[in-house]
């Protein structure tokens, strides 16, 4: 067989399954909707795991972004399946209808001339409606993958500058931004690695406005030549030639190309109705966790899948005369290296496992030492009263394994009613945006409970 017959029953193989392919994508997005409602709590569950787990700001960036892509990649892809579903049963409802009443008889609704005249021109033919509907779902789900792949090199993208920071850290030797090493060798890594974030956030803008408009750059000749590198190098960084055949089929003609238009408005759009919310008091303040009280706080009113942000206690209302309480430390390394600098680190942050147990990380440090400066990294208030010399153990919470500090409070003496817990910490100075060598303290956290 010749690569003309070849292509010939390619072809007619293509076109009938754009003929009989409704039957799949009905059957596709009925499933699909089922199982993405069903992976939200996973997806929340896994982005939970991977922010408790983060060992350093850099990783929690990095997981933070990779939870921004799941659950904005979860919300597309049910919006448009549930949008898919409706025009497809439109479509076939139309087509029924086709059947029994076949074109529109303007002629027959007996309509004036002036009505029928403008209904004729604006509606048109009826099978270019039902035409229009056909091209409008079948392009629905390469719509909704093409999004799905803009978020991905979006956070690419973001990936790809926190990779470089973290790289210059390490050339630095850990001091980037740090401005107790003012030495030259970092002072210069951190000029170039400033230099480089601005020119490549511009390369990066340039990318977009090119994207944005179907190819401003690429039709300009002489600015094609100088665009062409900034495209290949980006079009690497961002994955995108995932998805190129895609976009440019979109492109192609006048049809794609006003979804391709709409592609980035659709997803500003969509991100802003989902944060909208209807006001119904004029008094109520607006709902913050700051100014309403926060079910995390206490262990048994969290609901699932939800961490302990920064601490927890066992209930809203105490019976007893003690205070379990739980404190969430996380990114608090450089911290502690300046309160105490005679303490060693006892473990080394990066990727272990739990099948081969490995003790030369494990340091021969006192942990009595340690709970010390936990004590003076938190102050524990209860109303007016400062609680001192507290004895901490380490703790896995058994809510999302949390790591962090578990005391038990003596709450014997207060009295019944309602109490505030405020618990202050101190965080590094940063002098336009620069780390220092100093501490502030702040206050970490504040909810109220009850003893009775």
């Amino acid at each position: 067989m010749s690569d003309l017959e070849n292509k010939n029953t390619l072809q007619k193989w293509l076109e009938f399954l754009q003929q009989e392919s409704w039957q799949l994508e009905l059957l596709i997005s009925g499933f699909s909707i089922l199982l993405l409602f069903g992976a939200k709590d996973p997806i929340s569950s896994l982005i939970n795991y991977f922010i408790v787990n983060a060992s350093s700001s850099f990783f929690m960036g990095l997981m933070a972004s990779f939870g921004m892509f799941l659950l904005g990649a979860w919300l597309f892809l049910v919006v448009n399946l549930i949008i898919h579903v409706i025009l497809r049963g439109l479509w076939i409802g139309t087509i029924g209808l086709r059947y029994v009443s076949r074109e529109i008889d303007f002629d027959a609704l007996g309509y004036s001339p002036k009505f029928t005249t403008y209904l004729r021109d604006k509606i048109g033919s009826y099978d270019n409606y039902i035409e229009r509907l056909e091209k409008l779902c079948s392009i629905i789900f390469a719509f909704s993958f093409l999004i799905i792949f803009v978020l991905f090199s979006f956070i690419m993208f973001i990936a790809f500058i926190a990779l470089f920071q973290q790289t210059m850290k390490f050339i630095a030797g850990g001091s980037l931004n740090d401005a107790a090493d003012s030495s030259t060798w970092t002072k210069t890594i951190t000029y170039t690695s400033f230099v480089f974030v601005i020119l490549f956030s511009l390369g990066g803008l340039l990318y977009f406005i090119d994207f944005l408009t179907l190819g401003f750059f690429k039709k300009k000749k002489r600015l094609s030549t100088f665009y062409f590198p900034i495209y290949r190098f980006y079009s690497l960084i961002s994955l995108s030639f995932l998805y190129r055949p895609i976009y440019y089929n979109f492109i192609d003609n006048k049809y794609g190309r006003r979804f391709a238009f709409f592609t980035i408005p659709y997803i500003i759009s969509l991100i802003f109705m989902v944060s909208l919310y209807f006001e119904t008091s004029d008094y109520l303040p607006e709902y913050t966790s700051k100014k309403w009280m926060n079910h995390s706080y206490y262990d048994d009113q969290r609901k699932e899948n939800k961490i302990v942000k920064q601490a927890s206690i066992q209930s809203k209302i105490i019976k007893d005369d003690y205070l379990e309480l739980f404190i969430r430390v996380a990114q608090k390394d450089e911290v502690i290296k300046l309160i105490c600098p005679n303490i060693d680190p006892i473990n080394s942050v990066g990727i272990k496992t739990d099948i081969v147990v490995i003790n030369k990380d494990t340091r021969k440090q006192n942990l009595d030492s340690l709970k010390l400066c936990f004590d003076a990294l938190y102050n524990i208030h209860i109303d007016d009263s400062l609680y001192q010399k507290i004895d901490y153990e380490f703790l896995k919470h058994p809510n999302q394994n949390e790591r962090g500090l578990y005391t038990i409070l003596n709450i014997k003496n207060l009295k019944e009613g309602k109490h505030n817990l405020k618990i202050e910490t101190q965080k590094v100075y940063r002098k336009y945006g620069v780390l220092t060598d100093s501490l502030v303290n702040y206050t970490f956290v504040e909810f109220p409970f009850w003893k009775y």
